[in-house]
């Protein structure tokens, strides 16, 4: 047998874990940056220069995240079809066109959408596809969760903690939305680590990524 199961023990240890990470990450990485990213701002020089320096930070910290746990031992013991991995895009896809639906419309602002649409995406896979699921894997190498199809507790793992980090979005989204948020994104992280774990590359998340955001702004394409 290529994997083991994980037992109770190993399971609450991995959810304590993933939790606890989820947390510190929404509620004290996510704020800490955004206070920098501030500071900076008021001693940069000049308004160009000025311009993108939020999301420079945000880039240049998960790529040192990225950087500082490369993961070279999380591969699939069976293969999936390339085919068979776009069809499972659908139905996050359909998930994210709905969650879309009930998102209030703003005017279009273009760092805004840049960074939803292609920045973002990036550094959240950086974060939690790149340095998460390798910190997992590390912690619970060859441990699966006994559903089928078997998946490493990190994908599991890295998932909720993905989920968590939305958590930040309580004061900006009803909570309804949110809850519907946090459920999506949970789903969403499962799919994009099997994609992690499939490929054994980081861009076909990132791309997988993108088109999730952007198929989420459907509403802006009726007023471009």
């Amino acid at each position: 047998m290529p994997f083991q199961f994980a037992d109770r023990r190993q399971i609450s240890w991995m959810l304590v874990l993933s939790i606890s990470l989820g947390i510190a990450l929404s509620f004290g990485f996510q704020p800490t940056v955004n206070e920098l990213t501030q500071a900076f701002s008021k001693v940069c020089m000049g308004p160009h220069w000025c311009l993108f320096s939020n999301e420079v930070i945000w880039f240049g910290l998960a790529f040192l995240f990225l950087i500082s746990l490369p993961n070279k031992n999380l591969s699939s013991p069976y293969t999936v079809q390339p085919n068979r991995l776009v069809w499972m895009g659908i139905l996050p896809l359909i998930i994210s066109f709905v969650f879309g639906a009930l998102k209030t419309t703003s005017p279009i602002d273009f760092r805004k959408t840049l960074w939803y649409w292609a920045l973002g995406p990036i550094v959240e896979e950086f974060i939690f596809r790149g340095w998460t699921l390798s910190f997992l894997n590390r912690i619970f190498k060859g441990k699966y969760l006994a559903f089928p199809p078997p998946l490493p507790m990190a994908i599991w793992g890295q998932a909720l903690v993905f989920s968590i980090w939305h958590l930040q979005n309580w004061e900006a989204l009803p909570f309804p939305v949110l809850v519907l948020q946090l459920f999506y994104t949970f789903m969403v992280g499962i799919w994009l680590g099997f994609y992690r774990w499939q490929t054994g590359h980081l861009w076909p998340s990132c791309l997988a990524h993108s088109l999730l955001n952007f198929s989420a702004d459907w509403k802006f394409w009726l007023v471009l």
